[in-house]
């Protein structure tokens, strides 16, 4: 039987479902939702035993297998493709952009028709198509419907990429003004800590000494005395908040050097091990053996990766382990370090307050760790990044620019 369209009723109807075919592509939804209301348009004009899509990736530059329907196995396709890049066919349609049938080199009994996804100046990818339809029975109107669509899919495939970019773009934005929003909303706390604590110290000494003074004059245990002590206690409090926040903010006069970063870690491991074993908690390391500097203070590095760890124990009451990995990244000319366990994991209402001075969800502790850490790393050039699901435990990226002797 021969496929045409008699009718110009025929051609206009065919038309008529590409236009709404376009108008119901939501370039939002990304490509996995493309392939389906695709497929359903090509069938309604060609009957067919199979068909496959591909996309030309961005970085590899080479055609990948997206979604393949019907009768054929995987490998079979990728064969056919094979042959058409390896004979220059594929070659001479993306040249000409237009639909084309070519003679197949596994399904000899059926007809191959190819679609490329091709623009004035980018090639996106294909459509394989493979009917039980003879070639000489596929006509030139079904043809110049699949050049329209083609094109069409063509400047989708574009405005996806586009679409995409743009979200990235859109998102790294964000980020970057959340980071710069808490840095500085850190730096202002860090400051005001620092003109503030001559002010608050000093008559915090008088206070601590005179409430000394009573506590030692009135042995018998009266109530004045107990008094007294509660005063100390609080003031001795305050002291401890006031010089961790001096210490987080001001690591500027700290002498730096080449850290070894192996090494870094070999000495955090030693520092942790016997609560490690004490907590049931297993640390395994992935360090590779070629060395890698940091421009830094060894001493300021290793307390906050210390608390860092030790964060991770408290997370894991029953025991459990701890991950570390190191990995240089050449093309940033950074070093990653990530430190991932096997703990609670962090409610998602808690994660966005983790770096905040005085923020804790431990009783008796003065909320000053992640913080002391987050300036650490600032002062290093270095970034943090903490991802968690509660009962999946925590992974934490850290990133530090390598020590070059010629920077």
């Amino acid at each position: 039987m021969r496929i045409s369209f008699p009718a110009t009723l025929d051609l206009l109807e065919k038309l008529d479902k590409l236009i709404g075919f376009q108008e119901e592509t939501d370039i939002r939804l990304g490509l996995e939702r493309l392939w389906e209301p695709l497929e359903e348009y090509i069938r309604s004009i060609l009957p067919l035993d199979a068909v496959a899509f591909f996309i030309l990736e961005g970085e590899s530059k080479e055609f990948q297998l997206k979604k393949w329907h019907g009768e054929l196995e995987k490998e079979e396709v990728v064969e056919e493709l094979d042959y058409l890049i390896e004979s220059g066919i594929l070659a001479w349609i993306l040249k000409r952009r237009q639909p084309s049938m070519v003679p197949p080199y596994k399904f000899t009994d059926k007809s191959l028709v190819i679609l490329p996804f091709v623009t004035l100046k980018n090639t996106y990818g294909m459509a394989m198509l493979i009917s039980p339809t003879k070639w000489e029975e596929i006509t030139y109107e079904i043809m110049t419907l699949f050049s329209f669509l083609s094109r069409q899919v063509a400047l989708l495939l574009e405005n996806i990429e586009v679409y995409n970019q743009l979200a990235r773009e859109h998102q790294a934005l964000q980020d970057a003004q959340e980071r710069i929003m808490f840095a500085e909303k850190m730096a202002s706390v860090g400051r005001l800590a620092s003109r503030a604590s001559h002010e608050i110290l000093n008559p915090l000494n008088v206070i601590l000494g005179n409430a000394q003074l009573i506590a030692a004059k009135d042995k018998g245990g009266s109530p004045y005395s107990k008094y007294a002590q509660r005063i100390i206690e609080q003031g001795l409090r305050i002291e401890a908040i006031v010089k961790s926040l001096v210490k987080a903010y001001d690591l500027g006069n700290v002498p730096k050097r080449p850290v070894s970063v192996s090494g870094l870690l070999g000495r955090v491991l030693r520092v942790v091990k016997g609560e490690a074993e004490k907590a049931n908690v297993e640390i395994e390391m992935d360090v590779p053996h070629n060395e890698l500097f940091i421009w830094g203070s060894e001493i300021a590095l290793l307390e906050a990766f210390v608390s860092l760890i030790k964060n991770s124990f408290e997370a894991m009451p029953g025991g459990g382990k701890i991950f570390v990995s190191l990995t240089p990244n050449e093309e940033s000319e950074t070093v990653i370090i990530t430190l991932r366990d096997t703990g609670q994991g962090i409610p998602e209402d808690v994660s966005n307050k983790l770096f905040e001075p005085f923020f804790t969800t431990k009783n008796g502790k003065l909320g000053m760790g992640l913080f002391m850490v987050y300036n650490v790393l600032e002062e290093h050039g270095g970034k943090i990044e903490i991802t968690s699901e509660p009962g999946q435990g925590t992974k934490i990226t850290i990133m530090l620019p390598l020590f070059r002797e010629e920077r």
